[in-house]
């Protein structure tokens, strides 16, 4: 619950900002001092209010962790 809450909050800090980070899974979860923060950015998105309506343009992620 700890790990779930802590990357939680990681993701809508991101969510207010405006940013998808679109990747994430166990691999991009670092463990300091027991926190847990999440990484790796690289398929992180910057929306503007165009890219949100726009369906199916962001298929971008691991393949193992992406939903059917």
């Amino acid at each position: 619950a700890k790990i779930a809450q802590q990357i939680g909050a990681a993701v809508q800090y991101l969510a207010n900002q405006g940013v998808i980070h679109r990747d994430i899974k166990p691999a991009n979860v670092l463990v300091t001092g027991g926190n847990y923060k999440l990484c790796d950015f690289g398929f992180a998105l910057k929306l503007n209010r165009s890219d949100e309506t726009i369906e199916g343009k962001f298929l971008i992620g691991s393949p193992i962790y992406m939903p059917p």
